[in-house]
């Protein structure tokens, strides 16, 4: 009969479930930092994706801003869903996913190029 130490199993057990559960976290929340380009004005936000739920976090100067987030194969599209379901929603922001160019910001004139970066 082989005794196994308890407090060495409850450890190795912890720190499996820590490891799965940090690398879940991971996956659902994205943290973008977004600026002009070659610019003479500084103009730039922060973005919290969370794309499990569905929620942004657009983080400025003047303050943070809660919205619905909907996950395309090629935006990542900011704003308000228009019911319940989740399926169709009022963009305030599209980013596309392969340039991460702001390609769209319904209260911004998009005169200068806003690049967004993983953070």
């Amino acid at each position: 009969m082989v005794h196994q130490n308890p407090v060495g199993m409850i450890k190795k057990n912890s720190l499996i479930i820590i490891l799965v559960f940090s690398s879940f976290l991971q996956a659902e929340m994205i943290n973008l930092r977004c600026s002009t380009q070659d610019s003479d004005r500084d103009f730039s936000f922060d973005l919290l994706l969370g794309t499990t739920t569905q929620r942004a976090i657009q983080s400025t100067r003047k303050g943070q801003l809660q919205m619905d987030l909907k996950v395309t194969e090629e935006y990542f599209e900011i704003g308000q869903f228009t019911e319940v379901s989740k399926t169709n929603i009022i963009p305030i922001i599209k980013i596309n996913k392969d340039t991460m160019e702001v390609e769209y910001a319904k209260y911004m004139e998009l005169v200068e190029q806003i690049l967004c970066i993983k953070i």
